[in-house]
């Protein structure tokens, strides 16, 4: 269930509880009974909201993000970014065939051309803090939008990148 939708279900639902426990009891002091219906109601709804997958929702609201293809676009975005910076550009200067781009932690890249060759780029300053909030989106992406068969367990993801085209996120 989609965290926004369980928290406004928790709202609405108390909101129920409430009404009914006052109508039961002439608007008078609700039943010990409905009480602790109310309170295990809304420690349920307290667990659903603070679950991971709920925790990545919101955060990703909070960035914009409301799915993968959003996802894909700020990450497209921060790649270029990247490729734009002199060593890890130089890496795939000219070559038409596809490529990863992996985000690894602690603001690093790594570029995996189509024959299987990686390499790892440390990056500094701007370069790095970008590398490492793709790094975190896709942590999050994998959390709240989970794809069945994506991905390899491994921290962070990698972006298909085909030059002149789109992209498709790997995590």
């Amino acid at each position: 269930m989609n965290p926004l939708l369980a928290i406004t279900a928790a709202k609405v639902g108390n909101n129920i509880l409430n009404n009914v426990a006052k109508n039961i009891s002439g608007g008078q002091k609700t039943s010990p009974e409905a009480e602790i219906r109310k309170a295990e109601f809304n420690k349920m709804m307290i667990a659903a909201a603070n679950t991971p997958k709920a925790r990545a929702h919101r955060e990703l609201s909070a960035d914009g993000i409301g799915g993968r293809g959003d996802a894909e676009s700020q990450l497209q975005h921060i790649a270029q970014q990247i490729l734009q910076s002199s060593e890890v550009g130089k890496s795939i200067d000219g070559k038409s065939e596809a490529f990863e781009l992996k985000f690894l932690p602690g603001g690093k890249v790594a570029v995996k051309n189509a024959d299987g060759q990686e390499k790892i780029f440390e990056l500094k300053g701007e370069m790095a803090q970008s590398a490492q909030k793709a790094f975190d989106i896709i942590e999050k992406v994998k959390i709240a939008y989970p794809q069945n068969g994506a991905g390899s367990g491994e921290p962070g993801g990698s972006l298909r990148m085909i030059p002149g085209a789109g992209c498709s996120l790997l995590a």
